[in-house]
């Protein structure tokens, strides 16, 4: 960017990882506390939630998805699903001790929590299955309106007020 680039055109050229810790460092930017590659258990399989990010007793269960070609819509459909079924799994036990041990201190009891899928691109439609699709470019004005987006979001409401503490 320093050399002219827009913010869109870097982001292509970052690797998966650095895609994943450029979300970090914007959720971090606005007040969250970021574990990334959070493995959940979905039944019998497993999962990862590449970002989970809470500011107060609101969480995000991000997918970032690096790919080089938009989105199509089935595509879409499909991870928000899928990232759906990511943040429910997140009520069990067992995944619960993932989150505490990623997260620490930073875990309220009782928290509500939303999955969001982090693209590089922009995508036509701007939520999925009650799942926001956001652009990395458009992720800190999204994170800054979010409150007002909560009553069309998919929401889940955690609380760990039966849930063992010890390791």
């Amino acid at each position: 960017m320093k050399l002219g680039a827009s913010p869109e055109r870097a982001c292509r050229n970052l690797s998966w990882k650095e895609f994943e810790q450029l979300v970090e460092h914007v959720l971090k930017v606005n007040g969250y506390e970021v574990a990334l590659h959070l493995r959940v258990k979905i039944g019998d399989k497993r999962s990862e939630v590449d970002v989970f990010a809470i500011k107060g007793r609101l969480a995000i269960v991000g997918d970032c998805k690096h790919w080089r070609k938009p989105l199509f819509p089935s595509g879409a459909k499909k991870a928000a699903k899928l990232q759906i079924s990511r943040l429910k799994a997140l009520r069990e036990a067992e995944n619960l001790k993932v989150l505490k041990s990623k997260m620490g201190g930073f875990l309220p009891r009782k928290f509500q929590a939303t999955p969001i899928i982090i693209t590089l691109f922009e995508f036509p439609s701007k939520m999925v299955e009650g799942v926001p699709i956001v652009p990395v470019t458009k992720l800190a004005n999204f994170l800054s309106e979010l409150p007002s987006y909560l009553p069309i979001l998919s929401l889940e409401e955690i609380e760990l007020k039966n849930f063992e503490w010890t390791a």
